[in-house]
């Protein structure tokens, strides 16, 4: 009878041994299954997000060629209005000391009605010529502003184009990482399955020397 348990429990254990390692290979394959779920919602992602992120840049960068063209052309103006203030303030200077140089003569040979006149033309020239250099450094000013508010355009798109290339690099970066997780979880699979087998041979055989070692037992 006590050898008929102990062939009991030989055969029980082995059944025991492959319940479990059934369960074990069963829990790797999901994991694997779920890994493999994961590299391919990484891959859709990741084409989504280049295909978007694409337009995007195409948007950004035009954007940001025109703005360009608009900067060039402003300091093109700027440059011009400078270039016409310059000679516009050398000629003020210039009539400024005539107006003072023909005030000092007239005043030592006393002011006629001719002089008075004269003195009147020349204050309304060199007034008019300071209203045109107001006016055109008003103009600078303004250009200043567009500038500044067109550089900052300009670097908005900028860094609008980086973080959409950041985000393509994100997504590369989780797919990268799924791909490193499945292949290591399959490398655990096989593992598990070469050993599952190599134990499951010895135990069937352990198992199966107990068996034949108590039957021979039990027929002597």
């Amino acid at each position: 009878m006590k050898k008929i348990t102990l062939i009991v429990f030989a055969l029980a254990l082995l059944i025991s041994y492959n319940a479990f390692s059934q369960e074990i290979t069963t829990d790797i394959s999901k994991t694997v299954e779920q890994q493999k779920e994961a590299v391919r919602n990484a891959e859709a992602a990741k084409k989504d997000i280049e295909r978007q992120s694409r337009k995007e840049i195409a948007r950004y960068k035009d954007g940001i060629s025109r703005s360009e063209d608009q900067l060039k052309d402003l300091k093109a103006r700027k440059k011009k209005i400078k270039e016409e203030i310059k000679p516009e303030k050398d000629l003020l200077k210039l009539k400024e000391s005539a107006l003072k140089a023909t005030k000092k003569a007239a005043r030592a040979d006393g002011l006629s009605d001719a002089d008075k006149a004269v003195l009147k033309e020349m204050k309304a020239e060199n007034e008019s010529i300071k209203r045109s250099i107001k006016l055109k450094e008003a103009s600078i000013k303004d250009i200043d502003r567009s500038i500044k508010k067109v550089n900052k355009e300009i670097s908005a798109g900028k860094k609008a184009v980086r973080a959409s290339k950041k985000e393509v690099s994100a997504a590369s970066k989780e797919l990268r990482s799924a791909k490193k997780d499945l292949k290591h979880s399959q490398k655990i699979e096989k593992d598990v399955r070469k050993a599952e087998a190599a134990v499951q041979a010895a135990a069937e055989a352990e198992a199966v020397a107990a068996v034949d070692t108590v039957v021979n037992a039990v027929i002597q």
